[in-house]
């Protein structure tokens, strides 16, 4: 029998709380919450934010790093008809973050100033208790039944700032968060995937929420885990699925344990970078059966899955053109500025004029990205035009030298970035993630053998963490800041 479809999140909820109300939905920490419980924490949330003034339209704030009351207040919003937008406490405290747009906050870290906003729910224990008190009864689950309409704005989302340095904020309507739910499950099915779901991130980043809801969807079970308890949650299933970063897949990789039993019938999709392929074969031959690369972003979701030597495909709903620098269309081969576009492409950023502008034209999306296309469906990413290196009048991009370095031991992460050195001449920096300062002086003659060829002089910098963003992404500009400082 097919499994049930659902037009929205809390309609899936609603389906399992009649249907298996005892099956678990989530686990955090130690506890497991089913789907009846789930359901009533749903619907006791849509009443208290009615209760202290939430109305359609409006626009909520959410920090709270209990991943199950966060997903409640999400839904809430939805059944409500109001917005959300999912916080860290950097971002709370942080200017411009998008919380100063906001009608009411749910806050969970005490001294954050709510600013203007018309209400605030604090997020702690006594008004956990109080809410968990609200009267909800087996009439009251028809709450979730509640779609709202098509062009209703659901959530919004913000991207990492990787290349600016400062987030910018995108609308996703009830008919695209449907388009990505519906493109995600179909992308499940096709690969045999597992439902249930380890997932590893807050929902500040958009995949987390995307995952869940299709994990809720399909009556399965999500464990919230960080990296630490990564291969614990996996041992919870059978099968399973999980999303991660390019940097947190390599530190997966190297922290499977020793007792581990070997490679699952697990699933894993890696996002933010191309994944090098030491690693990329560690996870695949002692972690899972299925691994997939993909070169995604906010703006246009899914653009090609890239195999191991890095070369993409395009996925059917997403087109790429390369474009010369006089804006003229290059030739099958040649490399260009990519610009993509799909049916899950937003419109613009809200409250940036001037940025939409820039990144959206004629229907496109540029993406800052260098690449070519070798046939029509074949795509090949060289990285951002802003991070290639200009050695000696040679423009290259650094990922496969960065690739090298991070197969170097002791390495956990390398960033070639060029800035002016104290002369004021343009100078090559090695920066390192690397837990011992000596590092870069012990890997010396390897670091000189991977750069052979481009140039002979360049500094090393061994940081114990890198400066990243919130989907992990170093944060290139911060550090060539630092550097030119």
């Amino acid at each position: 029998m097919p499994a049930p479809t659902f037009d929205s999140t809390p309609r899936g909820i609603l389906h399992w709380a009649r249907h298996t109300p005892n099956a678990v939905a989530v686990i955090e920490g130690d506890r497991d919450h089913s789907y009846g419980d789930l359901a009533a924490t749903v619907v006791r949330y849509t009443k208290a934010l009615t209760a202290s003034g939430v109305r359609p339209g409006m626009l909520v704030g959410i920090e709270c790093g209990y991943r199950y009351l966060h997903m409640a207040l999400i839904m809430a919003c939805e059944l409500i008809g109001a917005a959300s937008l999912s916080l860290s406490e950097q971002d709370a405290r942080a200017p411009d973050s998008g919380m100063e747009r906001c009608d009411f906050l749910c806050l969970e870290t005490a001294g954050i100033e709510p600013g203007a906003c018309v209400g605030l729910l604090p997020i702690n224990q006594d008004s956990i208790d109080r809410i968990a008190a609200i009267r909800c009864d087996i009439a009251d689950f028809a709450l979730l039944d509640r779609r709202p309409p098509d062009n209703a704005v659901l959530r919004l989302v913000k991207t990492s700032g990787t290349a600016t340095g400062r987030p910018k904020i995108m609308a996703m309507t009830h008919r695209l968060t449907e388009i990505l739910i519906d493109r995600t499950q179909m992308f499940h099915d096709d690969s045999g995937h597992a439902w249930n779901l380890v997932n590893l991130y807050s929902f500040t980043l958009r995949s987390a929420w995307m995952e869940s809801a299709v994990a809720l969807r399909h009556g399965r079970t999500i464990v919230s885990a960080t990296l630490p308890t990564v291969f614990d949650a996996l041992r919870r299933f059978d099968s399973a699925r999980l999303t991660a970063t390019s940097g947190d897949a390599v530190r997966i990789a190297r922290s499977i344990p020793p007792d581990w039993p070997g490679r699952r019938p697990c699933a894993m999709i890696v996002k933010g970078g191309m994944l090098q392929a030491g690693v990329r074969a560690c996870l695949a031959e002692r972690v899972v059966e299925r691994l997939h690369n993909e070169y995604a972003m906010l703006e246009c979701f899914r653009i090609a899955w890239q195999d191991a030597d890095g070369v993409g495909t395009l996925h059917p709903d997403a087109s790429v053109r390369v474009l010369r620098d006089d804006g003229t269309e290059a030739a099958m081969g040649e490399v260009g500025r990519l610009d993509v576009r799909s049916a899950m492409m937003v419109d613009g950023y809200l409250w940036d004029e001037q940025a939409t502008r820039q990144a959206f034209r004629d229907g496109w999306y540029r993406t800052g990205d260098l690449g070519y296309l070798s046939t029509p469906h074949t795509l090949h990413v060289l990285g951002r035009a802003d991070d290639m290196l200009n050695l000696g009048g040679n423009k290259l991009s650094p990922i496969p030298m960065e690739q090298a370095m991070r197969d170097l031991d002791g390495v956990e992460d390398a960033v070639l970035i060029v800035a002016p050195a104290g002369d004021g001449a343009d100078m090559l920096y090695v920066v390192l993630e690397a837990a011992h300062p000596d590092t870069a002086e012990r890997l010396k003659p390897r670091l000189i053998e991977i750069l052979s060829g481009y140039t002979e002089v360049f500094r090393t910098l061994v940081l114990p963490q890198l400066p990243r963003t919130d989907t992990g992404k170093p944060r290139r500009t911060a550090l060539r800041e630092q550097l030119s400082a």
